[in-house]
C-alpha cells in the first residue's frame, strides 16, 4: 500500500520512510531512502533522522503510508499553491461527511483557520460536513523543525502533532492555506480490511479508467482486474472476468479473456488468450491460446502458433 503513496510524489523529490524494521526495504520502491529508528525515541528524533538526508530541500510533506490513493496530479498542483501563495504551511483538505478520522478545520468569520479539531469516531448518522484532513500538508522545512521543537519542549505525549503543529504556526501568524481535494477519496486512511477493500475498488476502477482513455475496450469493467504495473496497447479487447497482473505487457489488438489470468507476460499483437492461464511467459504475434490451456513459467511461444484446449506447457521454447 505505501508504494501508491511514494509513486504518487514528484520524482524529483526527495523520499524517506521512517521504519522500525528493515523488513519493509523489500516492499518499497526503487530511489526511496530508509531511516530505521531503533529504538523509537518520538517525533523529534524521527524529524532529525529524516532531516540528515533531505536538509537540502525548502519544503517538507509530510503524509501517511495510508493513503494510497493520493495521486500525482493532486500534490502537484498543491505543492504549487503553497509555494504560489507563500504559505508557511497548505494543508490537503476536501469536504466530506463520510469521515471516520482524520481532522476537521475550523475557520473564523474571515475564512482563516483558527482551529484543529480531532476526530477520533464514526459520526452521527447523516454525518454533517466538514472540512477534514488526514493530516497531510506541506511545510517549509525550517519553520517545521523549529515548530516541533517547540510544541515537543511543551508536551511530549506523542499525540495529535499535526493539530498542535498548525495551531502553533497560527498562533505564531504563520500564514497557513489549505488546498482542496476535488475527489474527496484520494484523501481516503486505510484502517481495517473493509476500508482496504473499498480503496482497491477504487484503484482497480481508476485503472481500468486509464486503459480505456488509451482505447483498450474493456466488455465488463466490474469484472476485469488490472495490476497497476501493466501496459495494455490500444485496440485490444479484455474479456469478463479476466485478471491480468506484475509486470506484463499485452499487444495491440489482442483478446485477453473471458476467465483468465495472465501475470508478468510479454505478450504480442493480435493474441487470443481465451479461459487460460498464462504465467511469466512470451506469447508471439497472432498466436491462440485456449480454451483451458495453463502456460506454466519460462515459456516462449513464437508466432501464429495454437495452443489447444486442456494444453499444460512449462520452460518450453515453441518456435517455427
Amino acid at each position: 500500500m505505501i508504494n501508491w503513496v511514494l509513486d504518487a510524489l514528484p520524482s524529483t523529490s526527495f523520499k524517506v520512510v521512517i521504519a522500525d524494521s528493515e523488513s519493509i526495504k523489500d516492499d518499497i520502491s526503487e530511489q526511496t531512502k530508509f531511516v530505521f529508528q531503533k529504538p523509537q525515541e518520538g517525533i523529534l528524533h524521527t524529524i532529525s533522522q529524516a532531516r540528515n538526508g533531505g536538509q537540502q530541500y525548502s519544503d517538507v510533506l509530510i503524509i501517511n503510508g495510508d493513503m494510497p490513493l493520493i495521486t500525482n496530479q493532486t500534490l502537484k498542483a498543491a505543492y504549487e499553491l503553497h509555494t504560489s501563495s507563500k504559505n508557511t504551511a497548505t494543508i490537503l483538505t476536501a469536504t466530506m461527511g463520510n469521515y471516520t478520522d482524520g481532522y476537521r478545520i475550523v475557520r473564523d468569520k474571515h475564512g482563516s483557520i483558527n482551529k484543529v479539531i480531532t476526530l477520533n469516531k464514526k459520526p452521527s448518522s447523516p454525518a454533517p460536513t466538514y472540512e477534514i484532513s488526514p493530516g497531510a500538508y506541506f511545510i517549509r522545512a525550517g519553520q517545521f523543525y523549529s515548530a516541533t521543537k517547540a510544541v515537543v519542549a511543551k508536551d511530549n505525549s506523542c499525540n495529535n502533532y499535526f493539530k498542535k503543529i498548525i495551531e502553533y504556526l497560527i498562533k505564531n501568524n504563520e500564514q497557513v492555506g489549505t488546498f482542496n481535494v476535488e475527489d474527496n477519496s484520494e484523501l481516503m486512511s486505510i484502517n481495517d480490511r473493509q476500508e482496504l477493500s473499498l480503496a482497491n475498488e477504487v484503484m482497480r476502477m481508476r485503472i481500468i479508467k486509464s486503459h480505456m482513455k488509451k482505447g483498450v475496450t474493456f466488455i465488463s469493467p466490474e469484472t476485469a482486474h488490472i495490476g497497476g504495473d501493466v501496459v495494455i496497447v490500444c485496440d485490444t479487447i479484455i474479456m469478463p472476468n479476466t485478471i491480468i497482473q506484475g509486470k506484463t505487457t499485452i499487444g495491440k489488438a489482442s483478446i485477453i479473456g473471458p476467465n483468465s489470468n495472465v501475470v508478468n507476460c510479454l505478450v504480442g499483437d493480435n493474441v487470443e488468450i481465451n479461459c487460460s492461464v498464462v504465467m511469466s511467459s512470451k506469447v508471439g504475434n497472432n498466436t491462440h491460446i485456449g480454451p483451458f490451456a495453463y502456460i506454466r513459467p519460462a515459456c516462449d511461444i513464437g508466432e501464429n502458433f495454437k495452443i489447444g484446449d486442456f494444453v499444460e506447457e512449462k520452460d518450453s521454447v515453441i518456435k517455427d
